[in-house]
């Protein structure tokens, strides 16, 4: 899906969150840092701080991503243009 967003001339910034870079790096699952919805969230949103293009920004996920990224919209009203979650 994001690719083909991105082929339509729109930037796309994708991460991991914590838990997937373990499981990504180890095979391995890290069941804390998955249940971790608050470490989640800060990590999130210290990605998001980085970002500063100057143009509306969409925030979404895939899954997991896709709760942590509603989470963080609902908590900053007005901050973001919109949600494209994809596996919610």
């Amino acid at each position: 899906m994001f690719k083909k967003l991105a082929k339509q001339g729109i930037n796309i910034g994708e991460f991991l969150l914590p838990y997937e870079q373990i499981l990504q790096n180890t095979g391995k699952r890290n069941i804390y840092l998955m249940n971790n919805e608050e470490a989640n969230i800060e990590h999130f949103e210290s990605v998001l701080e980085n970002v500063g293009t100057g143009l509306p920004l969409f925030i979404g996920g895939c899954a997991a991503g896709s709760k942590i990224a509603t989470r963080v919209a609902s908590s900053n009203l007005g901050i973001y243009a919109g949600l494209i979650n994809v596996g919610y």
